[in-house]
């Protein structure tokens, strides 16, 4: 795919991308710049310049299960009539699973797991949660946008606000995310341990 499609992305990045230590992406993060990448290649040689942003979005309402039927047909009839097959696009598309196999078997790449530190845990454990709330968030704005557009729901403006919080049983204490993991946990079970 990489030689058939001229994409900028190579082997030695998918490679890089996947052991880094300090940046390691997930296979489905890999799969989809890959697929971006090629989406972004496509536009280019039928004489399309996308916008900063766009080609992340196309590709999401192209694969995303979350996404309509309307908006991935609008968006499908969109490139076709900029000149692109998007059947024969969509079926180049790799899965994590063929990033996975061409990574071990094709290139020889093994992944060794580091041994983490606490605070990279903890940063990668918020980071987490934080991307749940977002897309939580984007996913009822969505939804609620929708029935609004189809008089299912009589909302004017709305704002929509996810917020986790934790309480712990012991103490009684709540906490949101960001305190209880910038302060390693709840002050009640820290003094219990000095």
């Amino acid at each position: 795919m990489i030689d058939a499609y001229e994409l900028a992305v190579s082997n030695q990045q998918l490679i890089e991308w996947w052991t880094a230590d300090d940046a390691k992406e997930s296979l489905r993060d890999i799969a989809d710049y890959f697929n971006q990448d090629l989406l972004r290649t496509e536009l280019r040689r039928n004489g399309y310049s996308p916008l900063d942003g766009e080609i992340e979005n196309v590709h999401r309402l192209l694969t995303d299960d979350d996404v309509s039927r309307g908006m991935e047909t609008q968006t499908r009839k969109r490139l076709e009539r900029q000149g692109i097959d998007v059947e024969s696009l969509t079926d180049d598309f790799v899965s994590y699973q063929s990033i996975y196999r061409h990574l071990n078997e094709c290139l020889g790449t093994e992944y060794t797991k580091k041994t983490q530190t606490a605070e990279s845990r903890r940063q990668t454990g918020k980071e987490r949660i934080f991307a749940l709330e977002n897309r939580t968030e984007t996913v009822t704005v969505d939804t609620l946008s929708q029935l609004v557009d189809h008089d299912a729901l009589a909302l004017e403006e709305f704002d929509v606000l996810v917020d986790v919080s934790v309480t712990c049983l012991h103490c009684h204490r709540q906490h949101t995310i960001d305190e209880l993991i910038e302060n390693e946990g709840c002050q009640c079970r820290q003094s219990q341990n000095l």
